[in-house]
């Protein structure tokens, strides 16, 4: 949801300041070239701490964020997903949720808050997604993470328990174009989870204004 970014430097020299207690946002920034051992040219990529425009002093008009039912967030993520959701009782402590390719099913932990539930749904949704046949979990798990930062930024879901303290070493290895074909994975895979959920939230909207209008 950030519209306009920029370092802590950059906007003290614009005569601004950044909001007491607010929190960076880490973002890759391209840096040298360097030779691969087999002979191809990388990018080595560093991480910049950079702050939204919403959390300065500016007085640029900022759009609030819309925060939505959680019931109904979770009923617009589970409605339309390309698997099956199972409750289990034998899920590991360890675990909130897993998808599991060869059974096409996302098995669920009880006893979870809303928030949670859906940072765990999203997250293994994403797998679900990206499941075109042949799937290998382990290759996709970062792409899954910041799949469902995504959509928990998008649908007002708290991330604080996200965690963005290094680089994947997957990252650092990659080309530039490498690199850019991740981001368009992510938003793709994330863009498709939010056509499903939107299609629930639009009907529940149309409905609600339907019910307004015969009272």
């Amino acid at each position: 949801e950030a519209t306009r970014l920029a370092d802590f430097d950059t906007w003290k020299d614009a005569g601004v300041s950044i909001q007491r207690g607010e929190t960076a946002i880490s973002i890759l920034e391209p840096g040298k070239e360097y030779e691969k051992d087999n002979g191809s040219t990388g990018t080595s990529f560093n991480v910049k701490k950079v702050f939204d425009i919403s959390q300065t002093s500016s007085r640029e008009h900022v759009t609030p964020r819309v925060t939505r039912d959680e019931r109904l967030l979770l009923k617009s993520l589970i409605t339309n997903a390309p698997c099956k959701m199972t409750i289990s009782d034998a899920m590991s402590e360890r675990l909130n949720a897993i998808y599991k390719p060869d059974e096409k099913t996302i098995f669920v932990r009880q006893g979870m808050d809303a928030p949670t539930i859906f940072r765990s749904l999203s997250n293994e949704l994403a797998h679900a997604h990206m499941d075109k046949g042949g799937y290998r979990r382990n290759e996709n798990i970062i792409t899954a993470y910041f799949v469902s930062y995504v959509l928990c930024r998008r649908y007002g879901v708290s991330v604080d328990a996200f965690k963005f303290d290094s680089i994947p070493e997957q990252y650092s290895k990659m080309t530039t174009q490498e690199f850019r074909a991740e981001l368009g994975r992510i938003r793709d895979v994330a863009g498709e989870i939010s056509r499903d959920m939107n299609r629930v939230l639009e009907a529940q909207s149309r409905e609600k204004k339907d019910r307004g209008d015969t009272r």
